[in-house]
């Protein structure tokens, strides 16, 4: 009758969490560490005296080894319980330090997504959480170290296994719960996980909140972060689209009304009667003043945009472009395109256009290849630029300069990537850029409270 008592006790403890055995875990490798460093201090207090007094039935030597190691116990203790601690518990059982550390990572952040990935992961191997992520108002994962959270959350009710912890939103799994995310006062997003096996205490729940506290923080970052990309890139799109159509309007339009100009007065000067010397100067001035601002015009023009885009199409531009910087280089040079290569935004055809341009301008300088290899292809994911050499690479060559830069500036304009790499031989520079202009409609970040 009394084999199902010890079962249900070892069940109740081991499965249900009814005692902590962490706490008995923690004490029990304190009183042995503690007990291992006192009978080392006395052996070694009373070996050394052993060897160096001849008396050895002395009895001050044994006292004096316990005196030493009960002196030595006490500032010793406090690192043993330090570092039991930190093996039982992990870091997680210091929250100061634990909220420091994110506090760093906050302040020298370069990337805000690294930074929550690196939480997400914190959280994870902390708390034992398991599929931890954290989303925005729009319940799209921003960062994740697992599998989905749930589509739906409800409020939690008090039998719930969020309910202990304040400000908890428990899914509809009932091993889900969710936190909310906040920012200066307003709701960024949720820090969604599932309930690890063991019940997490009051200090773990209250600094799972204090962290997300500071995850707010992090993701309304990285929100307006998108924002400003966003309408930084609809700005550069809308800049080159405003470009194409001026320089259309000064070529059709100024430019042909201008030349018409010239004739004009080249017409009326060949009209006038003899003797209107004074007359005719006039005139010939007035066309040579015509026919400079016609060039002005011009230079403008090609200045706005590369009149060879419109003219050519950005696949004929690059071509004419590459054979142009590679005459009289000795360097073959070749310029692929897919066939069915679509008209692109104003923007996205200037940078490929720029990037090809600058980077067969460092094959021909620095390189000295003798193959050059411009290839374009159009994927779903947007216009893929690729220019590679079989030159010395970028160690052997020692010039970096400003081109790369500036390749990079115009590609981040519209959230792209330009990477550079060692072809063995050669360099390989491969362009990203999105062949969509930048949508319409844009998910609101929530404003500071003034």
């Amino acid at each position: 009758m009394l084999l199902p008592l010890p079962a249900a006790i070892a069940t109740a403890i081991l499965h249900h969490g009814l005692y902590d055995l962490r706490r008995a875990a923690h004490r029990t490798l304190l009183w042995l560490t503690m007990s291992a460093a006192v009978v080392a201090i006395y052996a070694a207090v009373v070996i050394t005296v052993a060897a160096l007094v001849p008396d050895h039935h002395a009895w001050w030597p044994p006292a004096l080894a316990a005196a030493l190691a009960a002196l030595a116990l006490i500032p010793l203790r406090d690192r043993l319980q330090r570092a039991a601690t930190r093996v039982v518990y992990g870091r997680w059982h210091e929250p100061y330090e634990v909220l420091a550390g994110l506090g760093e990572r906050l302040e020298a952040a370069a990337d805000i997504d690294r930074l929550l990935d690196a939480a997400a992961a914190e959280i994870t191997t902390g708390l034992g959480l398991r599929d931890v992520s954290v989303r925005d108002l729009d319940e799209t994962v921003v960062t994740g170290t697992g599998g989905a959270a749930p589509d739906t959350v409800t409020a939690a009710g008090p039998g719930s296994a969020a309910a202990a912890a304040p400000g908890a939103i428990a899914a509809a799994d009932p091993g889900m719960a969710s936190i909310p995310l906040l920012a200066y006062g307003t709701g960024v997003g949720s820090l969604t996980y599932r309930m690890p096996e063991r019940p997490l205490s009051t200090a773990e729940e209250r600094l799972l909140h204090d962290l997300a506290r500071q995850l707010g923080g992090a993701l309304h970052a990285r929100l307006l972060r998108e924002d400003l990309q966003r309408a930084r890139e609809r700005l550069v799109l809308a800049r080159e689209e405003e470009r194409r159509r001026l320089r259309r309007d000064l070529h059709d339009g100024i430019g042909p009304a201008l030349a018409g100009l010239t004739l004009k007065t080249e017409t009326a000067r060949a009209l006038l009667p003899s003797g209107a010397d004074g007359a005719s100067r006039q005139l010939h001035d007035l066309g040579e003043e015509i026919r400079r601002t016609v060039v002005d015009v011009r230079r403008l023009v090609e200045g706005l945009r590369p009149p060879a885009l419109d003219e050519l199409g950005l696949a004929g531009a690059c071509t004419q472009a590459v054979e142009r910087l590679t005459a009289g280089a000795g360097l073959a040079a070749s310029v692929e395109a897919c066939d069915d290569l679509p008209t692109l935004p104003a923007a996205v055809e200037v940078a490929a256009y720029r990037i090809v341009v600058e980077a067969v301008t460092n094959t021909v300088r620095h390189a000295r290849a003798r193959h050059c290899r411009v290839s374009m292809v159009l994927t779903p994911a947007g216009l893929v630029v690729e220019v590679t050499d079989d030159g010395t690479g970028l160690a052997a060559s020692g010039h970096h300069g400003h081109g790369l830069a500036i390749m990079r500036e115009r590609a981040e304009e519209l959230g792209g990537t330009v990477t550079v790499s060692d072809g063995s031989p050669g360099v390989i520079i491969e362009a990203r850029l999105p062949a969509v202009t930048a949508p319409a409609q844009i998910p609101s970040v929530p404003a500071v409270p003034a």
